[in-house]
Formats: C-alpha cells, structure tokens, sequence
C-alpha cells in the first residue's frame, strides 16, 4: 500500500477518485448540451477546425456568451465538482476545493474541445488501423485461394481480379473528373 506524502493517501483511494473516461465523457456531453441550446455557439463549434482551438478562438467566444448560458456551464461544473468532492470524502482525502474552480472558466472549454479532438483523432486512427487490418487479412484470404486452385481456375481468377481492379480505376477516374 504506497502513501503519497505525510497526508495519508494510498494508491487505493486515490485511484477511486480520478476520472474515469466515462465521467469525463459525461461531464464533456453536459457541456456540449448546454451549448447545443444555443444556436450561435453551436455554429461556432460545428465550423471550428483544430486551429481555432490551438489559437483561443473558442474562448475568445465563449467570452461573449449570454449569461444564462454561462450560469449554465458554472452549475454544470459545480455539480461535477461536488461529485468529485464527495468521492474525496468517501476515499477520505482532502475535499478543499477553491472557490474559483467551481466557475466554468475560458481554459475549462480550450481543454475540454482539445480532449475531444484528440478523442475523435484517436478514434478515427483505430478505425484506419482496423480497416487496413481487414483489407490485409482480405488479400492474405485471397492469395491462400489461389494457391489452392489448380492453374487453370487460378489464371481464370487472376484475369477477374484484373479486369475488377480496372474497373475500379476507371470508377475512380471518372469521379475524379466529374466532380471538377
């Protein structure tokens, strides 16, 4: 049972009390909701590129809000903080949180849209790695009922699979031509 300093807290309780991704994930689709509400801030964040993000262009308007909304995103926040203080209880560590967390600042939005684009990115790099994956496993598939096949059914099948892969090209071509 590690101790982390003279407080008394052991890996056990301290491990009940950081975030899980679930928590985070909630905490982030009660945000979005309340911005949801608003149709100016939900344009502004549907067009908002990574860039935006890096560069503050997001807290720049979450500084413009309308106060009710902003009253809104305090009392979200105040209510996971309250969560979060009451798991601190229970795994008796310090609950001491200062005053000013409670309020739903700037650097709270800049992270939260950040953890989320890195999210997606992750998201969207596994289901590249997946699909590869697949069309690998495909080919590897393919190749093996190949080579079970006598030579004629296999010449047979090459030219298909040729004729298939032209087509494709010819496909894909013409997309490309056509949407100029």
């Amino acid at each position: 049972n590690a101790e982390y300093g003279s407080s008394g807290i052991n890996a056990e309780n301290a491990e009940s009390v950081i975030p899980s991704k679930t928590e985070y994930e909630r905490y982030l689709d009660q945000i979005l909701l309340v911005f949801d509400k608003d149709p100016k801030v939900k344009e502004i964040l549907k067009n908002a590129t990574p860039q935006d993000i890096k560069n503050g262009v997001i807290e720049r308007t979450l500084r413009r809000l309308h106060p009710d909304i902003r009253s809104k995103l305090d009392e979200v926040k105040r209510n996971i903080i309250m969560e979060y203080r009451q798991k601190l209880k229970r795994a008796k560590m310090d609950d001491k949180v200062p005053d000013d967390l409670y309020k739903f600042q700037d650097e709270d939005l800049k992270h939260l849209l950040k953890e989320r684009h890195d999210r997606l990115s992750q998201m969207n790099d596994d289901r590249k790695k997946q699909f590869k994956k697949y069309e690998m496993e495909k080919e590897l598939k393919h190749r093996m009922a190949l080579r079970a096949m006598n030579e004629y059914d296999r010449k047979v099948q090459e030219a298909l699979d040729e004729e298939e892969k032209n087509k494709k090209i010819e496909h894909a071509k013409k997309n490309q031509t056509s949407g100029k």
